[in-house]
């Protein structure tokens, strides 16, 4: 091969074997590219997984909500029979952040979808929660401004409270509330990656169960 057809890019040396006039080279070449681009597209539109990890990488929030209230979501999960879901993590904490990057984050669209509350609680924060309902959503608002819970846990006056009264003393743990407390078993750790999603929606249905035959 000559130095000029090396230097060549392939599509101009195949151009250029065919001795064609500059017209219709230019014509071609603009041809090839226009079908390479077509490819490119015709390839994502048949690999969304591909695209849709990428884009949820660059575009989601990494954080899962974290209220400063817990009386107003046990109120909540005890009109509506359906368990408060609690994950507790801690600032720095390795294993707390791939559990909600891996799991929790992706899995929380499909969780409220269901009406079930998924928060986060840092289980050292000593802050007191603020039950004033004009600072919590909506729907908390509602709910509690005609009715005010009691409970055994609805007293803890912060996260770090509410995690030494349930005796969480690991990080991650994620655990299960309604009224009265817990309401199926928590899940301690991350130790089981394939298989959390199965064992979170297992306990979700123990604790819809729990709540079912509370009155």
């Amino acid at each position: 091969m000559s130095d000029q057809n090396r230097d060549t890019p392939p599509i101009q040396r195949v151009i250029h074997r065919q001795r064609l006039p500059a017209p219709r080279r230019t014509w071609l070449a603009n041809r090839l590219k226009e079908s390479a681009v077509a490819l490119l597209i015709a390839f994502s539109a048949n690999a969304p997984g591909l695209f849709a990890r990428q884009a949820w990488a660059s575009t989601t929030d990494s954080s899962l909500p974290s209220p400063r209230a817990l009386r107003p979501l046990l109120q909540i999960a005890a009109d509506e029979k359906l368990p408060l879901i609690v994950f507790f993590s801690l600032k720095g904490c390795a294993w707390c952040e791939r559990l909600r990057r891996e799991q929790l984050l992706g899995m929380l669209p499909g969780i409220a979808a269901r009406g079930i509350q998924l928060i986060e609680f840092d289980m050292q924060d000593t802050r007191h929660f603020d039950e004033t309902p004009a600072l919590v959503n909506e729907r908390q608002a509602a709910t509690t401004a005609s009715k005010t819970i009691q409970s055994p846990i609805s007293s803890s006056q912060s996260a770090a409270a509410l995690a030494q009264q349930l005796k969480v003393r690991v990080a991650p743990t994620v655990v299960f509330l309604g009224p009265q407390g817990e309401i199926a078993e928590r899940l301690v750790g991350y130790n089981s990656p394939d298989f959390y999603s199965a064992y979170l929606d297992e306990r979700i249905e123990q604790a819809r169960a729990a709540l079912a035959k509370q009155r």
